[in-house]
């Protein structure tokens, strides 16, 4: 849950950037504002995927397991491997981008 949060960094500047989009559109608004929030959250989401694939190699954790001092091990305690850390990251992120409570759906 707290990764979640912590992916709000990245996801409210784009969300804001495409609620100007229409407005950007109907020529209301000039479109350098809404394409610097746009390329803003890019660049958080690309530095957020980047911090969390060196943590979990690293420790096994993302941020928000950093923050609540939990870690993804195996059950005897050592550390998973790369290739583990690498599907897991994939995985979770397909599974919350189809299920219905993430994003605010």
């Amino acid at each position: 849950m707290l990764d979640g949060l912590i992916n709000a960094i990245w996801a409210l500047p784009m969300v804001w950037s495409l609620s100007m989009a229409a407005d950007v559109k109907h020529g209301i608004k000039p479109a350098a504002p809404a394409m610097a929030l746009l390329m803003l959250g890019l660049l958080l989401l690309l530095g957020v995927f980047v911090v969390n694939c060196v943590m979990l190699h690293r420790s096994g954790q993302t941020i928000g397991k950093r923050m609540l001092d939990i870690a993804i091990v195996r059950t005897d305690g050592s550390r998973i491997a790369c290739r583990v850390t690498s599907s897991f990251g994939c995985c979770r992120s397909a599974c919350l981008a189809r299920s219905p409570g993430w994003a605010g759906w």
